[in-house]
């Protein structure tokens, strides 16, 4: 290690399943010098940010900071199961502040912070608070972006329904009948997702799991994730498609096949 520098790694690297995010990154940064990342989306620039504040761990390698590390990525979030006062005592901390004080003055940075985040919906309408923007059920694998784009704008042949997120509400933008008994394929269209993030698509009906399978994200941070369901699986009645990421449900659509 370098001992003047103000961050020091050696040989780190990160993997996301099997995808090397990070590859025996060895870097120094002295003191007082700014540093820029210049690289594609996927690169590894978040992911190496959020190893040196401490909010990732690396799959190998060594690191060491020496001054505190102030971190501002493009969208913060915190942990579902964090509650409002826990936040306001977090960054009460944070600033070095009397952590009883902060009590006095959390009504007020309540509010504040429910207009900032109805100001952020109606901005950001179709980004939503996960990695799913939208979902097409069609008769046919979508097998990129651009053709995701290209079948919600035009909703072409095969393409039997469109679902997004608009003010962070899911809606139907446009749906036909759903013929039964041939393949149906449903096609996740995914943001802010690293290379190689790993999602379980399942297929249910009548309370019963028919179809499960798993899809990985390969153009990361923006890509498409399709599930197949055998076409003799396709009967008239009702569906659910839930998508997982690990045992947490991020998404869930009820349709009917005709």
């Amino acid at each position: 290690m370098n001992e003047i520098g103000a961050i020091n790694t050696c040989n780190i690297s990160k993997f996301f399943g099997d995808f090397n995010a990070l590859k025996d990154l060895t870097i120094s940064v002295p003191q007082g010098e700014i540093y820029g990342f210049i690289g594609k989306n996927g690169a590894g620039k978040t992911t190496f940010m959020r190893i040196i504040c401490g909010l990732m761990k690396p799959s190998s390698g060594t690191l060491e900071v020496k001054k505190q590390v102030s971190f501002l990525p493009q969208n913060v979030r915190f942990r579902d199961n964090m509650e409002g006062g826990a936040v306001l005592r977090y960054f009460a901390e944070l600033k070095g502040c009397d952590v009883g004080e902060y009590k006095k003055t959390s009504i007020a940075v309540l509010v504040i912070i429910i207009i900032a985040a109805i100001i952020i919906g109606l901005v950001l309408v179709n980004k939503g608070d996960g990695p799913v923007t939208g979902m097409i059920l069609a008769d046919s694998k979508i097998e990129n972006k651009d053709a995701y784009y290209n079948a919600v704008e035009t909703h072409g042949g095969g393409v039997y329904l469109v679902v997004s997120n608009a003010f962070n509400k899911f809606q139907e933008d446009y749906k036909v009948e759903i013929p039964s008994g041939e393949d149906l394929y449903a096609t996740i269209h995914l943001v802010e997702c690293p290379k190689g993030s790993e999602f379980i698509g399942k297929w249910i009906k009548d309370g019963n799991v028919i179809g499960e399978d798993k899809g990985i994200v390969t153009t990361g941070p923006e890509g498409v994730i399709s599930y197949m369901l055998e076409g003799e699986k396709v009967v008239k009645g009702s569906y659910i498609f839930e998508l997982y990421d690990g045992d947490r449900k991020i998404f869930e659509r009820t349709f009917s096949v005709e």
